[in-house]
């Protein structure tokens, strides 16, 4: 398996690397890395090797983004951080809520005792 931040993954896979994976991208430059996946080095990589495994791994956060990575010709997904490190997922739980209250136009979010799920606005 050739973990990759960049096309080198092209020349691992015909090096004989099982599988190339997208691990290291955006993890190599100066700075912090970006907050979305890199899909375009897994278009890049499908293109170049049509019948290699690409494994897209780095920051896929959402279902949403795992979904775009196999529509961009990822053959699976890794979503690490975001199932296995309960305090950074606490912490995005901890932030959207936050948000909302902080931004509730109508003012705070009733709270719902019925267990329905539901709620409903005051103001």
């Amino acid at each position: 398996m050739a973990d990759v931040a960049t096309q080198e993954g092209i020349a691992a896979s015909e090096a004989g690397a099982a599988m190339v994976a997208t691990t290291l991208a955006g993890y190599i430059l100066p700075g912090p890395p970006p907050a979305e996946p890199d899909l375009d080095l897994v278009r890049a990589l499908r293109r170049a090797l049509p019948g290699a495994l690409i494994v897209a791994e780095g920051r896929y956060h959402s279902p949403a983004s795992a979904s775009a990575a196999i529509e961009a010709g990822a053959t699976c997904v890794v979503a690490g951080t975001a199932i296995t490190d309960p305090r950074w997922i606490t912490a995005r739980f901890a932030a959207a809520v936050n948000g909302a209250v902080n931004g509730a136009a109508n003012g705070p979010a009733a709270h719902d005792s019925s267990g329905s799920g539901h709620t409903t606005q005051s103001g």
